[in-house]
């Protein structure tokens, strides 16, 4: 699953120009709900993780989402949810120890939550899957569901529902908090450094200008490159890391680690 993940990927425009342009015209409707405000304060929060999101949406389903649209809103909130339910202490204390999972209202919620989401999905999925088209590929979902009709019958194959729902999921769920979270701390650290801001602000009219900013502007904005180095090593993306659990007993440098062990980065069995 993960190399045909990443092959498609690809194909869709990961790393490459289709996922710039993806992202360009995104920002069109960012800056228009930014300038919306008219320079009043706002929280850019939920317009930050819809535009990520929308470039999600664009290479899993082929298209991207109107902000005020309640089934995409729906789906970011509860995007939102999970990973904000995945950070609560009761949450952490149950990949430490499962036995007390049915004792903890945070992991019901979480459950719930999690419920709610892969039923959109389907729905999605759904849609797409009425529309589908063999030599048209849309999305990363499309190029699956063409994959799922090649291989139907065959014994043991990965390509089945449960599946792509998983796939989709993570995709989203890993790659909109993070990202977003990124643009986040870059807003916040540019307001506490405003002179580090219009440092960087004049290296993008210089080389930029009024037009898009793209890739192959990169080697001409050194100043802006480290700064945006700089926010990612400042930034406190993910602080408890994710779970993980070992596959076998394992010996390490004196220490026993038995199988099915569940830790976290700041965590030991």
């Amino acid at each position: 699953m993960r190399r045909f993940a990443l092959s498609n990927l690809r194909d869709f425009g990961m790393g490459r120009k289709g996922s710039e342009e993806k992202i360009i015209e995104e920002i069109q409707y960012l800056t228009e709900v930014f300038e919306a405000h008219g320079g009043k304060p706002f929280d850019t929060k939920e317009p930050v993780i819809c535009a990520v999101s929308n470039v999600i949406s664009s290479i899993m389903y082929g298209n991207r989402f109107d902000y005020g649209d309640p089934v995409f809103r729906a789906m970011v909130n509860r995007f939102n949810h999970i990973v904000k339910l995945s950070g609560f202490p009761a949450v952490q204390l149950y990949n430490i120890f499962p036995s007390l999972g049915r004792f903890l209202k945070a992991r019901k919620n979480l459950l719930k939550s999690v419920g709610e989401n892969i039923a959109s999905i389907k729905r999605l999925v759904g849609q797409l899957q009425q529309t589908l088209q063999e030599h048209d590929k849309r999305g990363l979902v499309d190029a699956f569901l063409i994959k799922q009709q090649e291989v139907s019958g065959q014994k043991d194959s990965h390509f089945y529902e449960d599946n792509l729902i998983s796939t989709v999921s993570s995709l989203f769920a890993a790659g909109t908090d993070t990202t977003g979270a990124t643009l986040h701390w870059g807003l916040l650290l540019m307001a506490k450094y405003p002179h580090i801001q219009k440092k960087v602000q004049e290296e993008i009219e210089k080389v930029v200008g009024t037009k898009q900013p793209r890739a192959e502007h990169r080697r001409s904005m050194p100043y802006t490159d480290a700064v945006i180095h700089e926010i990612q090593r400042l930034a406190n993306i993910i602080p408890l890391n994710l779970p993980h659990m070992t596959a076998a007993d394992v010996h390490f440098q004196g220490y026993f680690i038995k199988k099915a062990c569940r830790r976290h980065s700041v965590s030991y069995c």
